[in-house]
């Protein structure tokens, strides 16, 4: 008889991780994107906030070429991210103040990436 081969651990594909993860932010911090958007069509002074995403990708981009995928996973650090966002949002909608989402929504992304 032969050997039965290692169980492999389900891991979906990383789009789709990615893709609920983003779905999930969407939902979380959907409020504070449309505050984001309408400043950014109301107020000439920060008219730029279009552009932040996109430079953001790029130079994140090119320091991976340079630098590679890291060394070790921090994942116990992008949990405590993804928790400290979740509670910062929490707070913003209780107290209604967007400055604290806005560091939930920092949080959360640092934690996820």
């Amino acid at each position: 008889v032969p050997p039965l081969a290692p169980a492999v651990p389900f891991a979906p594909p990383l789009w789709l991780a990615a893709g609920a993860a983003a779905v999930l932010v969407g939902a979380v911090f959907k409020d504070t994107f449309a505050t984001l958007l309408h400043l950014w069509d109301k107020d000439a002074n920060y008219s730029h906030g279009y552009l932040v995403l996109p430079i953001s990708l790029v130079l994140g981009y090119r320091i991976y070429r340079q630098a590679g995928p890291p060394v070790r996973a921090e994942a116990a650090f992008g949990l405590l991210g993804v928790v400290f966002g979740l509670l910062c949002q929490y707070g913003a909608t209780v107290l209604r103040w967007p400055p604290l989402s806005y560091l939930g929504l920092m949080s959360v992304a640092r934690g996820l990436l």
